[in-house]
């Protein structure tokens, strides 16, 4: 309630404020494009696994999230 009743008394600063925040933001996100951007060119990975059903498939590449799941001392609750 306090803040309501000083922004009430003060209103001249609530503008100032809410116009350096929009400043504030504009300038964060003139200043960091990269994040935005896209990326230059696509990464493709390939790996012959010819020969492989769909179980062993699945098996092969579950082991590694599964081994280190089931081994996290932080999951163990």
């Amino acid at each position: 309630m306090w803040l309501l009743r000083s922004a009430l008394r003060n209103p001249i600063s609530v503008v100032v404020i809410v116009i350096g925040v929009a400043l504030c933001s504009i300038l964060a996100l003139c200043e960091c494009p990269s994040i935005f951007s896209e990326p230059e060119f696509a990464v493709i990975y390939w790996r012959n696994v010819r020969g492989m059903s769909p179980a062993q498939m699945e098996g092969y590449l579950v082991y590694y999230y599964e081994y280190h799941f089931f081994t996290s001392p932080a999951l163990s609750r």
